[in-house]
């Protein structure tokens, strides 16, 4: 089974790689793209995505539809034609106190929306809609703007049957577009460290410190002393790191470029 991955467009890109010193410049982004046979359009509410409609080859209505909330992302038709799928991927919201989401916008008198981060639909009806705390499962492991959460690694990989995706939290993600079950694991970034820990490091004569050091995963401590792999090579800053433990104390194996787990530190 032919397996296409959804590419975001280089300003998509410039947009996730939005850090927690600003806010950023726009509140939503909309696409939508066809992995089918025909065309989708995405409908819009003040520049979010909110709805969608889905043309065959001559131009005729096939189905349309609404999200039933507003979204950042990308609306997707998928390569059977009649499934349409929205990513949330980069929701307006932001971390609250306890470690939840709070979806920015809404209704003026009324609570906060729903922060869904999938959504399926077939023939303009509601398959499916997961809550992206569940699909992220350790809230905290995100990276956060002022204005917006960045929860995925790499793109979304859609079959006819199938969408797959990793978040930052280091899970697996597969949901089943014709019932829309989901299942989910660690990935072997989460299960190979003993510990995960995101701060600023300094390098020192015996090795390097983290201070302070806030904790992803682990026993981690205000301060973080370690060590390094022989081949591995790690820049004074702002990092993530990969921990195991030994006789010798703590040795980091792994620098993670993405993601950028600043939300830990809120």
């Amino acid at each position: 089974m032919k397996t296409i991955v959804i590419s975001a467009a280089a300003s998509i890109a410039m947009l996730l790689a939005a850090t927690s010193a600003r806010a950023d410049s726009v509140a939503y982004i909309c696409q939508a793209k066809s992995l089918g046979n025909g065309t989708i359009k995405a409908t819009w509410n003040g520049g979010a995505c909110s709805g969608y409609v889905v043309r065959d080859q001559n131009g005729r209505v096939q189905q349309r539809g609404k999200l039933g909330f507003d979204g950042s992302g990308e609306i997707v038709l998928a390569p059977d034609g009649k499934t349409v799928v929205f990513v949330h991927s980069w929701p307006y919201a932001g971390i609250t106190k306890h470690g939840g989401y709070r979806a920015y916008g809404g209704r003026v008198g009324s609570g906060p929306p729903p922060l869904y981060g999938v959504a399926i639909y077939r023939k303009g009806k509601l398959v499916k809609r997961h809550l992206l705390i569940d699909l992220v499962d350790r809230p905290r492991m995100v990276t956060a703007s002022v204005s917006h959460l960045r929860w995925l690694l790499g793109t979304p990989k859609i079959t006819r049957t199938n969408i797959s995706l990793r978040t930052t939290s280091f899970r697996d993600v597969d949901i089943d577009l014709r019932t829309g079950k989901l299942t989910a694991r660690d990935s072997r970034a989460w299960t190979s460290c003993t510990a995960i820990a995101y701060g600023q490091i300094q390098r020192t004569t015996s090795g390097f410190t983290m201070s302070p050091a806030f904790k992803a995963k682990g026993a981690v401590t205000k301060t973080m002393k370690f060590t390094a792999a022989p081949t591995l090579s790690i820049a004074n800053g702002y990092r993530s790191v990969c921990l195991v433990s030994g006789k010798s104390g703590w040795k980091a194996t792994r620098v993670f470029s993405e993601p950028m787990l600043n939300a830990l530190t809120y």
